[in-house]
């Protein structure tokens, strides 16, 4: 008898489901990028956090229209997120049905 693990039946590579409210969530922290690394965009994440800093260092560096303007992209690229998120999660839900359905 051989001993099978936990998760034969899911395929390493795919990750466990998103949780929608998870996601708008931690868009609430959007300055940290957590939305989009939760949701594997780890580049869209680290732009998040680049931004973020440089606010933070015009800030720092008392460069209020430089600070301005990145908090104004930060809050921009924040409201398109509450849209991206909504699309993000139905591709991946679309991928998921398409993958049981060649099981």
């Amino acid at each position: 008898m051989t001993a099978t693990p936990k998760n034969a039946e899911r395929p390493a590579d795919r990750m466990p489901p998103k949780r929608r409210r998870i996601a708008y969530a931690l868009l609430a922290a959007f300055p940290l990028g957590l939305h989009r690394q939760y949701l594997g965009d780890r580049r869209g994440a680290w732009a998040y956090r680049n931004c973020a800093l440089m606010a933070g260092i015009a800030w720092w560096l008392q460069r209020p229209a430089a600070f301005w303007v990145l908090l104004a992209l930060l809050a921009a690229f924040a409201a398109y997120d509450i849209g991206w998120i909504a699309r993000r999660l139905a591709a991946a839900g679309a991928a998921d049905a398409a993958e049981a359905g060649r099981r």
